[in-house]
């Protein structure tokens, strides 16, 4: 992935990885430790990142109000079991490559 999305795809990977860490991060680690990373990587946050992504991916691929195609629902899903599968990494502390894709999904300044 590129330092900053630009293709629908990476938007569409941005989305699922700020949309698990939303899922799990509380879950995992504790309001506690999440509230020390920072606002950005709180729960609504996140939340508000995934969203973001989403719509800039959608707005990519000139979708509107319109569902994804079948190949983009699938790379979705694969994009989003992925996520799931590094942010396991991070849990048990073996690999960060999931908080390096987090980062290099932030929000744009301003957003």
């Amino acid at each position: 992935m590129l330092k900053k999305p630009q293709a629908a795809n990476e938007k569409w990977t941005c989305a699922a990885f700020w949309y698990v860490w939303s899922d799990m991060a509380v879950d995992e680690f504790g309001e506690a430790m999440v509230a020390r990373l920072g606002p950005a990587m709180r729960e609504a946050a996140a939340r508000e990142a995934s969203a973001h992504w989403e719509k800039q991916a959608v707005l990519e691929m000139g979708l509107g109000m319109g569902e994804p195609d079948p190949e983009t629902e699938l790379y979705i899903e694969l994009q989003t079991d992925k996520a799931w599968e590094l942010a396991q990494g991070v849990v048990w502390g073996e690999d960060y490559a999931f908080v390096s894709i987090l980062g290099q999904c932030a929000l744009p300044a301003g957003q």
